[in-house]
């Protein structure tokens, strides 16, 4: 099953309807579908004809279509706020003049990008591709003179081919239509946020729901025809509060799923609603971290997997650098192929064929990636030693192979991870981490340690508790930032991994999942927050009362 594409989460409004309905019918088997004919048809044309003058035929072309459906629910204190339900079709032409080893990319794999029509009228349809393809080619043939000319300021040739040669495959699945309870997880959504009527000291509580099913197309020149189809489902409550001396508090519950089966039930999601407000209402009357602390910290495994996502994810993607730039990659691992980045006993893996992890359903899963590759585990550390790197087509020094992680977005094929997991071959129980943190700061003479439950990025940790040594209770404090927690930590710092994976769903970038047991560190730093204390209102908020 494909992913959605990046694409879906552009809100490009080409159709906006106010009431949204729980299904929306297939366009159609794949044998008779309007895209993929005018798909065919138009690459065939391109193949034959494309040629300006005596200029260079494309050695490569490439159409995919993101064909989507989707509804944005928001809701606040209690009611609803807006309701969007769009039906949108982007293409992305792909054109590439030259040949494998040195074409009219000038990185990125960069596309034309615009909207198709929604109708299935294939003429209408191919008139748009022919469009856009005349203009693709047009763009390539001046990138590659441009770009031709500028490699000639370097005195080494280029020794990595810009594009890499793939066997081309068939695969075609059955589309997916939208089929999540919209009316349900109204209702519910509208319950979550009249939770502040019960916490009245509350001055946001917004919820939203978004729910897409898309359908990808992908045909290229050298054979390649795709036709995926997935959705993506999430819902999430956003809350913020003041504290008396106008700190900004802010806490999220968020929830993500490939079908709407796979989401938590109407009733546990309002209980994890509950849970959350009810951590505003205790944040407001906790103590404020004071005094820089430098020693062990513990984080959960749902802070574990934001930590993977916002500090190591990204260092593994096989980014080209620019031309004259004789790094292998760009991120903090450019150069340490081969050696140690992670502690021995850890390894770091991604796949998109990986489907769930316990109870929750992963959003980074698709049988092949954006750029037809078919889609493989990777084992990107191996005891501590990088091994590779996550690939595109394309390729890297040493590396002239996909591994089925080129992904779209928007206009650009980059590289991504899908489904990234980080376990160790020696887990710690996750009932001893804590009892391991208090061991670690008697080593080193500390009256309290701390424990993240939960956190946003790589320095805002959003429930952050101190465990004190000497009985082990523990104190929710506010007001605190992380300092020095990056690669260098996970590789010197990280000493004990549990053995409680959780499955971290992201749909920021791109729709991939993080997956991380809870985490204990040595020594992080944990200090005040500079951030400015707001002021208070100047009057009561209305009451309640009667409303």
């Amino acid at each position: 099953m494909k992913m959605l594409r990046s694409s879906v989460f552009v809100l490009l409004a080409v159709s906006v309807i106010a009431q949204a309905q729980t299904s929306s019918a297939t366009i159609g088997k794949a044998g008779d579908d309007a895209v993929m004919t005018a798909l065919k048809q138009e690459l065939a044309r391109a193949k034959e004809k494309l040629q300006l003058g005596t200029q260079s035929k494309p050695y490569f072309i490439q159409y995919s279509v993101n064909d989507s459906d989707d509804f944005v629910l928001q809701s606040g204190f209690g009611a609803p706020v807006n309701r969007l339900r769009t039906r949108l079709r982007t293409l992305t032409v792909v054109v590439r003049v030259g040949d494998y080893a040195s074409d009219s990319d000038i990185g990125g794999g960069m596309g034309l990008y615009e909207p198709l029509p929604v109708d299935d009228d294939v003429y209408a349809l191919r008139r748009a591709i022919w469009l856009a393809t005349d203009r693709a080619y047009k763009f390539a043939l001046e990138t590659y003179t441009e770009k031709q000319a500028a490699l000639k300021q370097f005195e080494e040739e280029q020794d990595v081919p810009d594009f890499s040669k793939e066997t081309p495959v068939t695969h075609i699945e059955e589309k997916v239509h939208m089929d999540a309870d919209v009316a349900g997880w109204e209702k519910t959504l509208a319950k979550a946020t009249a939770l502040y009527r019960k916490y009245p000291e509350l001055d946001e509580l917004d919820g939203r729901i978004r729910f897409s099913a898309n359908n990808f197309y992908l045909v290229n020149s050298e054979g390649t025809v795709l036709l995926m189809g997935q959705g993506a489902q999430s819902v999430a409550l956003i809350g913020s509060a003041q504290a008396a001396d106008g700190m900004r508090l802010r806490r999220s519950l968020s929830r993500s799923a490939r079908t709407a089966k796979a989401l938590p039930s109407f009733s546990d999601f309002l209980q994890l609603s509950e849970e959350m407000v009810n951590t505003l209402h205790l944040l407001r009357a906790a103590p404020v971290v004071k005094d820089e602390y430098r020693g062990p910290v513990l984080f959960s495994n749902d802070s574990g997997g934001t930590l993977l996502e916002s500090v190591l994810a990204r260092n593994f993607d096989g980014r080209r650098p620019q031309p004259g730039n004789p790094a292998r990659v760009m991120g903090a691992y450019a150069s340490s192929l081969k050696s140690q980045v992670l502690p021995e006993h850890v390894s770091l893996t991604d796949s998109p064929l990986l489907d769930n992890v316990g109870d929750r359903q992963l959003l980074g899963t698709y049988a092949y990636d954006d750029e037809g590759v078919q889609a493989a585990p990777v084992t990107l550390v191996d005891n501590g030693v990088l091994q590779t790197y996550l690939l595109s087509r394309r390729p890297i020094k040493d590396f002239p192979k996909s591994n089925g992680h080129g992904r779209n977005l928007g206009p650009m094929t980059g590289v991504s991870p899908a489904n990234m997991v980080l376990k160790s071959s020696a887990p710690t129980p996750s009932a001893e981490m804590k009892q391991h943190l208090i061991d670690l700061c008697k080593q080193k003479r500390l009256e309290y340690g701390y424990y993240v439950a939960s956190m946003a990025g790589a320095h805002d940790p959003r429930l952050l508790y101190r465990v004190w040594v000497k009985d082990g209770h523990e104190e929710l404090v506010r007001g605190a930032v992380l300092d020095e927690l990056d690669t260098r930590a996970f590789r010197n710092e990280l000493h004990f991994v549990g053995d409680d994976p959780l499955a971290n769903n992201s749909a920021d970038r791109l729709p991939t999942s993080f997956v991380a047991p809870s985490l204990l560190f040595n020594e992080i730093v944990v200090k005040p927050s500079s951030a400015s204390l707001e002021k208070l209102p100047q009057y009561a908020a209305p009451s309640i009362t009667g409303n």
